[in-house]
C-alpha cells in the first residue's frame, strides 16, 4: 500500500503459529532516483516473493533497489535480504551493535547462553537445541550469507534520490535504528513498538532492555514523525494519531509493571507463574517471546528496587520490597 509520496509497506504475516513464513516483518519500499527496501523479512513460504509481486505491480522493479536498509538483526526482519544482495547487488545497512546478527549465522543461538537470561532457559526455551533451530528454519529460513557494507550511526543520512535519517532508537535490540524520509516525515520505526505481537512496547527477546525502550520512545515523540511504520501491524497516519500510539504503548508497559507488582505483592511467583498470571490465553508461537517480555521487566523493577529475588531449588522467584 502506498502510506506516503512514493512510500509503499507490504503487511507481513501473523506470527500466531508456527508455519513457514510466519511473523515476517512489513516490507518498507522507499522510492528515489532508485529505491531503498527496508526490511524485507524472510524468503520462505513465498513470503517476499509476494512482496516482489505486489511491487510489480507498483511499477517497483529490482533492478532499481540500491540499498537495503536493516532496523536490527532478527531473522523475521532480515532474512530475505541475502537475496537481494545477490540478485541486486544492494548496499547492506545496519547498526554497528546488530551486525554480528546479521553476519553471523550462529549469532542469534549463541545468545541463548551469552545473555544475562541464561538462568531461565528451561522456562523460557524449554526444548533441546537442535528442536529449537529446526523450529526456526521451518518458519524463517536457515539464515543467509549476508555481508554488511554500511554500518550506519544516528544521524547518518542515505541518499537515494531523496533523503533518509538514520535515528538511532534502541532498546528493541542495543542498535536498534529506524528510517526518517525527510522530505514527508515518514518513520520506519521497526519493532520499536509492536501491537501485534506485544504489548505495544517491543521488548520480547534476550538483548532488550525496558529502560532504553522507553526512552526511544520519548525521542519518537518528540521527533513528531508525520507517518510511523512499525515492523508489524499497521502503519500509523497522521501526527496526533503516531502520538496517541506511542504514548498507548508507554502506557501499556508501566500498566503491565503495575500489574505485575501488584502480583507480587501477595506471594513469590516464578518467571512461568507471573507470565501465565499476565498472559493466560497466548499462543503456542509466542509464549517464548512472551516470557522473554515478562522477564525483561521483572529485571526492570528488580534493578528499580521495587522487586527483589530468591531462588529456591533451581527456580528462581520474585517478591514485592
Amino acid at each position: 500500500m502506498n502510506i506516503a509520496k512514493d512510500i509503499f509497506t507490504y503487511l507481513g504475516r501473523s506470527g500466531d503459529s508456527i508455519r513457514r513464513g510466519a511473523g515476517s516483518s512489513n516490507v518498507t519500499v522507499v522510492r528515489g532516483a532508485r529505491l531503498a527496501v527496508i526490511d524485507p523479512g524472510v524468503w520462505v513460504g513465498n513470503a517476499f516473493g509476494a512482496v516482489v509481486g505486489q511491487m510489480g505491480e507498483e511499477g517497483l522493479h529490482l533492478e532499481a533497489v540500491s540499498h537495503v536498509l536493516l532496523t536490527h538483526g532478527h531473522w523475521d526482519h532480515m532474512n530475505a535480504a541475502g537475496y537481494l544482495q545477490r540478485r541486486c547487488g544492494a548496499c547492506l545497512a545496519v547498526s554497528a551493535e546488530d551486525r554480528a546478527a546479521v553476519e553471523d549465522r550462529e549469532q542469534f543461538f549463541r545468545e541463548f547462553d551469552q545473555s544475562d537470561h541464561k538462568a531461565f532457559q528451561s522456562e523460557l526455551v524449554p526444548l533441546p537445541r537442535s528442536l529449537i533451530k529446526l523450529i526456526l528454519w521451518y518458519s524463517f529460513g536457515k539464515q543467509p550469507v549476508m555481508t554488511v557494507e554500511w554500518v550506519v550511526r544516528d544521524g547518518d543520512r542515505i541518499d537515494v534520490g531523496r533523503i533518509l535519517e538514520v535515528i538511532g532508537v534502541p532498546g528493541h535490540t542495543p542498535g536498534h535504528v529506524g528510517y526518517l524520509v525527510e522530505d514527508c516525515g515518514a518513520l520506519v520505526t521497526g519493532d520499536l513498538f509492536d501491537f501485534e505481537n506485544s504489548i505495544g512496547m517491543d521488548v520480547t527477546n534476550f538483548r532488550s532492555d525496558v529502560s532504553v525502550a522507553m526512552k526511544s520512545i520519548e525521542r519518537v515523540i518528540s521527533l513528531g514523525p508525520e507517518v510511523a511504520i512499525p515492523g508489524h501491524g499497521e502503519p500509523i497516519v497522521g501526527r496526533k494519531n503516531v502520538t496517541a500510539r506511542l504514548k498507548h504503548a508507554l502506557a501499556n508497559v508501566h500498566h503491565y509493571l503495575g500489574l505485575t507488582e501488584q502480583l507480587l505483592s501477595t506471594k513469590a511467583m516464578s518467571l512461568t507463574a507471573v507470565t501465565e498470571a499476565l498472559f493466560p490465553s497466548i499462543p503456542l508461537s509466542l509464549r517464548s517471546m512472551t516470557m522473554l517480555m515478562v522477564l525483561n521487566m521483572l529485571r526492570f523493577l528488580e534493578q528499580h528496587g521495587r522487586i527483589e529475588r530468591t531462588q529456591v531449588a533451581k527456580t528462581w522467584s520474585w517478591t514485592k520490597k
